[in-house]
């Protein structure tokens, strides 16, 4: 997990 970008933080956010 190097720089969160825009799309990974959704990804994460919609993860959890």
């Amino acid at each position: 997990m190097s720089l969160p970008s825009l799309p990974e933080l959704a990804l994460v956010v919609g993860r959890v």
